[in-house]
């Protein structure tokens, strides 16, 4: 027989300055791991700031933040369910390879929607189409928006839902990370468009420490 030591344990810190308690919970099993919920205390030290330290918790594991009794995701969490309604603990990586940059000069970029690159529409499928790119002297691939957005995977991707989270559909974080290292097996480096400046109506980041009173969220007409 074996054992197996749990992994060491989990540091959280959440910026919820409006709410009164916060609180990491896990799904119930299969989808949750074998820890219980753990109330997050609020840091004296940065005022708005809540921390805990969870023990248990494997990857895969689906997660939410209770703030205020309302479960939310984890806005700097790396993976979340299609519904975007969870957040995931994000697989292990291991890179092969050490960071890849092209400088300017040399730069040869090709635009990517991953979604609509492959019939896949997969980080995975379009990272095996990578040695094609590399011979019609491609060094940059950037990547049009990948984290979560509205609509289907094919569309363009400036409506994001999470901010940090890749879409799953396309492979989440672990196909981003093994999508980086194809790049560079080739001398390529990856740059991702990253949307700031506006958000989904449904972004996970609405309200997030506050109820809604309709005021915070406007539709495409203002």
């Amino acid at each position: 027989s074996s054992s197996r030591l749990p992994p060491a344990p989990t540091a959280f810190r959440l910026y919820a300055p409006r709410a009164s308690s916060v609180i990491v919970k896990p799904l119930p099993t299969p989808f949750g791991g074998g820890w219980g919920a753990v109330p997050m205390a609020k840091d004296p030290a940065a005022p708005g700031y809540w921390n805990a330290s969870v023990a248990g918790m494997r990857p895969g594991d689906f997660y939410v933040f209770t703030v205020d009794g309302t479960d939310r995701v984890d806005p700097s969490g790396l993976d979340i369910s299609k519904d975007s309604k969870f957040s995931i603990v994000p697989a292990p990586y291991k890179w092969r390879n050490a960071r890849k940059v092209v400088k300017p000069a040399d730069s040869v970029i090709y635009e990517m929607q991953v979604g609509s690159f492959t019939p896949a529409g997969t980080l995975a499928s379009a990272a095996a189409k990578l040695p094609y790119l590399a011979e019609l002297g491609i060094t940059v691939v950037e990547l049009m928006p990948i984290m979560h957005y509205c609509g289907p995977a094919d569309s363009w991707g400036y409506c994001p839902r999470a901010p940090y989270a890749v879409r799953p559909e396309l492979g989440g974080s672990y196909g981003l990370k093994a999508f980086v290292d194809a790049a560079a097996d080739l001398n390529m480096s990856v740059a991702i468009d990253i949307v700031w400046n506006h958000a989904a109506g449904d972004s996970v980041l609405v309200n997030y420490d506050t109820p809604s009173d309709g005021t915070n969220c406007h539709d495409e007409k203002g």
